[in-house]
C-alpha cells in the first residue's frame, strides 16, 4: 500500500516527466525544422549561384562544364551534387549517384515548379532541390541540387543523446527533491502520529507538539489537542463518577453485611438462614465489584502512585498461596508450589500481591474438583534481570477467539458467565498492576486442557 508521500512523489515525477517529454518533443521538432530550413536556404543559395554560372556559360556559347559547377561553393554546404535535366527527362549534366537516386522521381517533377524532396540512398539520405532554369536559347530545363543530411542527422542525434541524459537526470532530481520536500512537510505529521500512538486512556494528559509554522498542520494539531482535552475531560468525569459511586456504595454495603450477619446469628429457621446466606454471598460479590471499580478508578489516573521498594518475590508468592489455600480446600483443589530460588524485585508490594492473588483466585475458581493448580517461580533462562511467575490450572481452558479479550474490563468468557461470582475485573486489574511495576502478563491456553498465566517482572537478582 502506497503512502501519501510516495503518491505525491510519483505524481510529481510523472507530471514533470510528461512535461519534459512534451517539451523535448517540441524542441526536437523545432530543431529539426530549423536545421532543414537552414539546409534549404543553403541549397537555394547554391542553386542561384549555379543558375547564374549556367546562364553565363550558355550566353558565351559554351556548354557548362561539370568541373566548373563543382568548384562553386556555398558556406555551410561543403558537399553538394548537381544535375541538369532537359524537358524530355534526359540528363544533360549530372552526377552518377544523384542520377541513380532521382531517376525514379523525375516523372513527378514539373519544369515550372521549385520543389524540395528527400532522396534515400543505401547509406545516406539527401535533401534535394528542384528548380527551373533556361539553357541554350531559352530552352526549359530543371536544375537539381542535392546535399546529404549527415550534418542534420548528427545534430539531431546529439540532441537526442542530450535528452536521454538530461531527462532521466531531471526526473531523478525531481524525485529526490520531492522526497526531501515531502519528508520535511510530513515530519510534523509523523511526529504527531507517533505522539498519538502513545496516548491512551491512562495518558490523556499528553498533548501533540504544535509546529512552529502557522499552517494546516498546526491547525490539525490544535484540533486534535482540543479533541484529546474533551476526551480527557469525559474520562475524568467518568472515573470520578465511578470512584464516587463506589465509595458511596461501599459504606451501605458494609452496614447491610453487618446487619445480615447479626440477623443470621439471631435467626433459627433454616429457610431464613439460607436466604440470609444467599444475600450475604451477593453482598460480598457486590462489595468486591465495588472495590474493584474503586481500585481501577485509582489506577486510571494519569500518574498513579506506585510505591517501589525492595520486595522478596519468593516470600510474596508463598504468602499468596497460603492466603488462597482455604479457597482451594473448599473447592477440593490442590496447590502445587515450586520456588526455584529467592528473588528480590523493586516494585509496589501490595500491587504485585493483588495481581498474583487475582490470577491465582481465577485459576482456582475455574478448575474442576480434585484438580491441581501449579504455582512456579523461576528465572527466565537466557535473559538477565527477569523473573517469571507461572500459574497453571487444568480447567476448561479459553477458546482462541476469547483469548485476546480476557484482559478487557467486564469481559467474561461463556464458561466464566456460568459462574455468578465473577465480575470480569480480576484479570484487567492484574494486568494494569503488573504493567505499572514494569512487567507484563501473558496468557497461554487450550480448550479442555487448561490455562497458564505468566507474570514477568524485572528482578534485582537472587538473594
Amino acid at each position: 500500500m502506497l503512502t501519501i508521500k510516495v503518491k505525491i512523489i510519483l505524481a510529481c515525477t510523472v507530471v514533470f516527466g510528461l512535461t519534459l517529454a512534451v517539451f523535448a518533443w517540441l524542441v526536437y521538432a523545432g530543431s529539426k525544422q530549423a536545421e532543414l530550413a537552414k539546409l534549404d536556404a543553403r541549397l537555394e543559395s547554391h542553386s542561384d549561384k549555379l543558375e547564374s554560372e549556367i546562364e553565363e556559360q550558355y550566353d558565351k556559347g559554351q556548354f557548362p562544364k561539370f568541373a566548373d559547377l563543382k568548384d562553386i561553393s556555398t558556406e555551410g554546404l561543403p558537399t553538394a551534387m548537381v544535375q541538369i535535366w532537359d524537358s524530355a527527362g534526359h540528363i544533360i549534366l549530372g552526377d552518377t549517384v544523384l542520377a541513380r537516386l532521382s531517376g525514379s522521381v523525375w516523372q513527378s517533377r514539373r519544369l515550372n515548379d521549385t520543389t524540395i524532396e528527400v532522396l534515400r540512398g543505401l547509406h545516406k539520405t539527401y535533401r534535394c532541390r528542384w528548380c527551373p532554369v533556361e539553357i541554350h536559347q531559352g530552352a526549359p530545363a530543371v536544375l537539381e541540387v542535392a546535399a546529404p543530411l549527415t550534418a542534420v542527422h548528427a545534430s539531431l542525434a546529439h540532441l537526442r543523446t542530450l535528452f536521454m541524459i538530461t531527462i532521466p537526470a531531471a526526473l531523478l532530481i525531481i524525485a529526490v527533491s520531492g522526497y526531501l520536500i515531502t519528508r520535511a512537510a510530513f515530519r510534523p505529521l509523523s511526529g504527531m502520529a507517533q505522539a498519538a500512538q502513545g496516548i491512551s486512556a491512562s495518558s490523556l494528559h499528553q498533548r501533540l507538539e504544535l509546529p512552529k509554522t502557522s499552517d494546516e498542520v498546526r491547525l490539525l494539531a490544535e484540533t486534535l489537542n482540543r479533541m484529546i482535552e474533551r476526551i480527557e475531560a469525559a474520562f475524568r468525569s467518568q472515573r470520578q463518577f465511578v470512584a464516587d459511586a463506589s465509595h458511596e456504595i461501599r459504606t451501605p454495603l458494609t452496614i447491610i453485611n453487618s446487619e445480615l450477619e447479626y440477623a443470621q446469628k439471631a435467626t433459627s429457621p433454616t429457610d431464613v438462614q439460607e436466604s440470609i446466606r444467599v444475600s450475604l454471598s451477593e453482598i460480598d460479590r457486590l462489595s468486591r465489584l465495588t472495590e474493584g471499580l474503586l481500585l481501577l478508578a485509582k489506577l486510571d489516573v494519569a500518574q498513579p502512585t506506585v510505591h517501589r521498594r525492595p520486595v522478596r518475590l519468593d516470600e510474596l508468592v508463598v504468602d499468596t498461596v497460603q492466603l488462597m489455600r482455604r479457597l482451594a480446600q473448599a473447592r477440593h483443589i490442590k496447590l502445587d508450589l515450586y520456588v526455584q530460588d529467592a528473588y528480590e524485585i523493586a516494585a509496589d508490594h501490595d500491587m504485585v500481591k493483588r495481581a498474583a492473588l487475582n490470577v491465582l483466585e481465577n485459576a482456582i475458581k475455574y478448575s474442576p474438583r480434585d484438580a491441581t493448580v501449579s504455582v512456579r517461580l523461576h528465572a527466565i533462562a537466557g535473559t538477565s534481570g527477569l523473573v517469571r511467575l507461572e500459574i497453571e490450572d487444568h480447567g476448561p481452558g479459553i477458546a482462541p477467539a476469547d483469548q485476546s479479550r480476557v484482559f478487557e474490563r467486564f469481559y467474561r468468557t461463556p464458561t466464566a458467565r456460568a459462574d455468578s461470582n465473577g465480575s470480569g475485573l480480576g484479570l484487567a486489574i492484574a494486568k494494569r498492576l503488573v504493567e505499572l511495576n514494569g512487567g507484563r502478563i501473558l496468557l497461554s491456553s487450550e480448550p479442555a486442557r487448561g490455562t497458564k498465566m505468566t507474570i514477568e517482572l524485572p528482578s534485582e537478582g537472587i538473594c
